[in-house]
């Protein structure tokens, strides 16, 4: 995991000395992985302990009968009571009755979690109807570990939903490679205020799978076959692309305000347990670019503004199943002829504002230009570069308390390319860095981006810490092949075919005629979509007889070469 050198699943055989099931140690581990994926109980039921699906690395909930509390046994300030949690398993949960002094803690050896993984430590609690005593008396969560600072955050307990399972992300912390420790995990509060109707449940220490997801460790292990978490990652993030292309009129303005952008387009009612892309985020500025055609065009294509993209941000709905506060940034690809112009200005230009210290990165003239234009007169006169970076650094400073925030940026075609100079551009700057914390993870998930720039470009990108990119690229969408000559791609790429996912949207088409909508980005999700219900080993093929009618076959995806 990370660095580290560990076989999955770690230290398993200690783990299930203590299992509840003891058949368990006898099992085989290729037949034991589907129970250890669904989780088992140890020590009477007092943990649970699963094996991530994703990173592989070892989880565990800590259960309230596994919690030192403070009066825990004295009937007169706390009872214990049979209650189905969040998983629906039926435990047993400690209920305030009356204390001033709250303490709730835990002391887990980390030699039972992965080396070198990133972990995220939750706490999960519901106020009975009847409480009293926590408002203006927030409790604190904090974890200490050795060596290390302690992480610490306050919660008002009377803010939260009554009767309900809340679960509050204490943070995160990265297990060590060499040096296993014991960590302390508690929750207390001590002003002389009587407390009551606080039901504890458990304490959660899972690996952070949204990094994961992000591309923290280049989706190693995610893309084949592709994961469904960052399927759907990926869908969400084109169909947020998508709702630009539904927006925009013909002047190239956008018909909906920031706020009623997703509202009034949105195709399905979200609900917090099957949330919609678009009740992630909320938009919060929309991103216009200046396209300054080359002079000799002007007579035939005039200078315009046009709107590109948008800044949003997380919705409550969103940071609860993101597992952080994110940043999205949004850009569209050609709609206009003006557009296209700047789409075929192959000259090279030095990328000064993206890599200001480098003199080898250059980038495509056309798109560089869009990316940094500014006009002289309003409403919208500086930069679409300078418009992202001043809502990036805004929110940011709003997000300054959140445990964990991402920037997530994407696009398709012309937007792919535009996202990812934006990419690189906010990590290369620090536009990431928030004030007393660490920088952000910023990921760029771009659909059919032609390439950017040049090979110094490609150097100066593969140096950045903290951004990853994906190309999802169709490998019969020729856009994403060019410019041909001294262009060099960067990122990881996802390789999809066609398959009767897209045939099937063209039916009325000629068979030639319909392979060229590979392009289209509604095609790119639905072929994304249907790998839910098919096999992702399989891509459509087609052969013309003789009477000129077409065959079609789906045949195996060829191995990817070795590199």
């Amino acid at each position: 995991m990370g660095s580290c050198q560990v076989n999955l699943p770690h230290n398993l055989d200690l783990i299930l000395e203590n299992a509840d099931d003891q058949s368990l140690k006898d099992k085989a581990r290729d037949k034991l992985i589907d129970e250890l994926h669904a989780g088992v109980f140890l020590n009477n039921k007092k943990q649970k302990f699963w094996v991530d699906k994703i990173t592989g690395a070892n989880s565990f909930e800590l259960h309230a009968t596994d919690l030192s509390i403070d009066w825990g046994q004295d009937i007169s300030h706390w009872r214990w009571s049979s209650m189905k949690d969040t998983n629906g398993d039926q435990m047993e949960m400690a209920v305030l009755v009356s204390v001033w002094w709250l303490g709730v803690k835990n002391k887990f050896p980390t030699k039972m979690l992965t080396p070198g993984a990133s972990y995220e430590i939750s706490v999960v609690l519901m106020m009975e109807k009847y409480c009293e005593g926590f408002k203006n008396n927030p409790v604190k969560l904090k974890l200490v570990l050795p060596n290390q600072d302690p992480i610490e955050r306050t919660e008002d307990l009377s803010s939260i939903s009554k009767e309900k399972w809340t679960e509050i992300r204490l943070g995160e912390f990265v297990t060590s490679c060499n040096t296993p420790v014991d960590m302390e995990i508690s929750m207390y509060e001590h002003n002389r205020t009587w407390k009551q109707g606080l039901v504890v449940n458990k304490i959660i220490i899972r690996p952070v799978i949204w990094k994961e997801i992000s591309g923290q460790r280049n989706w190693d292990g995610l893309l084949s076959p592709l994961k469904n978490d960052l399927r759907k990652r990926i869908i969400d993030c084109g169909k947020s692309v998508d709702f630009i292309y539904r927006s925009i009129d013909e002047k190239g303005l956008p018909r909906h305000t920031e706020k009623d952008l997703f509202h009034l387009l949105s195709e399905v009612s979200p609900t917090e347990d099957n949330p919609s892309a678009e009740s992630l985020y909320e938009v919060i500025k929309y991103i216009y670019a200046w396209v300054d055609v080359a002079a000799k065009a002007d007579w035939l294509l005039p200078d315009k503004s046009t709107w590109i993209g948008y800044v949003a941000k997380t919705t409550l709905i969103g940071k609860k199943v993101l597992g952080r506060a994110d940043i999205l940034i949004c850009w569209r690809g050609t709609v206009f002829k003006g557009e296209w112009e700047r789409n075929f200005a192959f000259t090279q230009t030095r990328a000064v504002e993206v890599f200001p210290n480098s003199a080898h990165a250059f980038v495509h003239q056309g798109f560089y230009s869009l990316y940094t234009s500014s006009k002289t007169d309003p409403p919208y006169t500086e930069s679409a570069r300078v418009q992202v970076r001043d809502a990036v650094k805004a929110l940011l400073d709003e997000y300054k308390n959140e445990p964990a925030v991402s920037i997530t940026i994407t696009g398709h075609s012309l937007g792919a390319a535009l996202a990812t100079l934006n990419a690189a551009d906010i990590v290369s700057n620090q536009y990431n860095m928030r004030t007393g914390s660490n920088a952000c993870l910023v990921t760029a998930i771009v659909f059919a981006s032609p390439v950017v720039g040049n090979y110094g470009f490609h150097l100066e990108f593969k140096k950045l810490q903290n951004l990853h990119l994906l190309h999802i690229k169709h490998n019969d969408d020729v856009i994403t092949k060019i410019p041909f000559y001294n262009f060099t791609s960067v990122g990881k790429e996802l390789l999809i075919h066609t398959t009767l996912s897209t045939y099937e949207s063209n039916k009325k088409l000629p068979l030639p005629e319909a392979f060229k909508k590979v392009h289209n980005l509604k095609n790119y999700i639905r072929e994304l979509e249907g790998r839910k219900a098919r096999r992702d080993d399989l891509y459509l093929a087609a052969k013309k007889h003789d009477d000129g009618s077409w065959e079609l076959y789906e045949v195996p995806i060829p191995d990817a070469p070795s590199t």
